[in-house]
């Protein structure tokens, strides 16, 4: 099956120029050992605009032979998953809505924009009993460049991990 998604997502409703995002996502299996998704996304936060896209793929080992060590029954068979995702958006910083920072040199009265690709990964092992995950974001060290150099820093990786038990009947 594929799931499909649509946001529209509007905040502090009634004030002018309030963040909105938007975004559309898709994803599914194909066959029985891969996953693939997208993601198209538009995000607005006063006069910053990012726009992007991420493409997503995973690649699932079923462990039939946990199973029975594990005493998981026949509804699920546990399985580790590997999976990498692409994106680059755009990011823009409209200068064009400032008023009176004439005197500032860092201000430039124009629209600044940037793109910036990067890839994130991950790894996760699920069972009726038990799941753990471990995954990477922003793996590529990249200077943004959309204010000032000297003050723009470089993409850095965050890393997450997730451990989990499950208690009681597993039906």
């Amino acid at each position: 099956a594929i799931i499909i998604k649509l946001t529209d997502r509007h905040q502090w409703t009634g004030i002018q120029d309030a963040p909105y995002t938007q975004t559309l996502s898709a994803q599914g299996r194909i066959g029985k050992s891969h996953g693939a998704g997208f993601c198209l996304y538009n995000d607005k936060n006063g006069a910053n605009t990012t726009r992007g896209i991420q493409l997503a793929y995973a690649y699932m080992i079923r462990l039939a032979k946990l199973r029975s060590l594990m005493k998981a029954g026949d509804y699920t068979e546990p399985m580790i998953s590997f999976g990498m995702s692409f994106n680059t958006y755009q990011m823009m910083l409209d200068e064009t809505e400032f008023i009176n920072y004439n005197n500032d040199p860092l201000f430039t009265g124009t629209i600044n924009k940037t793109i910036v690709p990067n890839t994130n990964a991950g790894v996760y092992f699920y069972s009726p009993m038990m799941y753990a995950g471990i995954s990477a974001t922003q793996l590529i060290p990249i200077q943004v460049k959309l204010y000032d150099e000297n003050f723009e820093p470089r993409t850095k990786a965050y890393y997450f991990a997730n451990v989990g038990l499950s208690f009681g009947e597993s039906n």
